[in-house]
């Protein structure tokens, strides 16, 4: 009787070791799988990129680096109003000599079509996915393009799941993460680069171009 007791004590025991040894598998899994998820959830971001000119337009790649989907709730193309751009004639045209001085077909005054982009507004960017899309023209003109342009592209983003979300919108108030970006482009040849100094357009312009550094405007 007593050797049969010792037996079943040792299997109990056995049986209640092993069942400690996998729930402390299961809970440092749990724990890790926790803490991957704070990690990618704090250094994931949903980033922007230039790609290339695409005709009169430009492609852009917008990507979801965080482990929730998010959702575009506003992506806005703004130019810096602070500062001019300069232009350059991409074709022959018939410009007019009047007194306030030379103007081209349909007037001196434009407008920048890629300020009216919102379809990317509403739009759900999957976990951990990526997709392009493509921004209008910066002049409303066919025969103007960018030489030297100072932009910014603004955009704010969301977790759908609204948990998430809550603390999306906790931390934001703290800043380790917020959803809303500016991102400063500066646009010479139809190319879009980065910039976190002051550049001004208009000086690089005159820097770069000999014969626009002859203008005035260089002065």
């Amino acid at each position: 009787m007593t050797g049969s007791t010792d037996v079943s004590f040792i299997k109990r025991g056995v049986s209640s070791f092993w069942r400690g040894i996998l729930g402390l598998v299961v809970a440092i899994g749990g724990i890790s799988l926790v803490a991957n998820f704070a990690y990618q959830f704090f250094t994931g971001e949903v980033v922007v990129t230039f790609v290339k000119p695409d005709g009169r337009g430009y492609v852009f790649n917008i990507e979801n680096q965080s482990p929730v989907d998010q959702v575009i709730k506003s992506f806005r193309v703004v130019p810096d109003t602070s500062q001019k751009f300069v232009y350059r004639v991409t074709k022959n045209i018939f410009a007019e000599q009047t007194k306030e001085g030379v103007s081209i077909p349909g007037g001196n005054e434009s407008y920048v079509p890629a300020f009216e982009f919102k379809e990317l507004n509403g739009v759900t960017v999957k976990a951990k996915s990526k997709m392009n899309f493509k921004i209008p023209p910066l002049s409303s003109r066919e025969y103007l393009a960018p030489e030297s342009a100072m932009m910014f592209v603004d955009y704010e983003t969301a977790s759908i799941n609204e948990t998430v979300g809550y603390f999306e919108r906790l931390l934001a108030d703290i800043q380790p993460r917020s959803g809303k970006k500016r991102v400063r482009y500066f646009v010479s040849e139809n190319y879009w680069s980065v910039v976190n100094n002051d550049v001004n357009a208009v000086k690089v312009a005159c820097r770069d171009n000999d014969l626009f550094a002859k203008s005035s405007v260089c002065d």
